[in-house]
């Protein structure tokens, strides 16, 4: 009765650990998994931040800079002077070398 006793102990402290085992094993994926997109999105974030502070800096600009208004509107609004005239060529087309 003791030797049986002592074998159930046994089995049960070894399917205990066996279980304990696998459910570290998925924790330690689980870990690594986040891990890795914490990473992504930390790399994503200061990507987001250096585009922000350039948006910021070309508001600053446009407010605070007349060259970079007119600038915006030349090249954006297509906007000209009183009395000023405009050429425009057409863009020369690209030779296709193959053969």
């Amino acid at each position: 009765m003791k030797k049986t006793l002592h074998f159930l102990l046994y089995a049960l402290f070894i399917l205990a650990t066996l279980a304990i085992s696998i459910m570290l094993a998925k924790a330690w994926n689980n870990f690594h998994d986040m891990k890795g997109k914490v990473s992504t999105l930390s790399e994503e974030l200061q990507n987001k931040k250096n585009e922000c502070l350039g948006l910021h800096q070309e508001v600053y600009n446009l407010k605070n800079n007349p060259h970079e208004v007119e600038k915006v509107a030349r090249e954006v609004l297509k906007l000209v002077k009183e009395n000023e005239t405009i050429y425009t060529y057409p863009a020369k087309k690209k030779k296709n070398k193959e053969r």
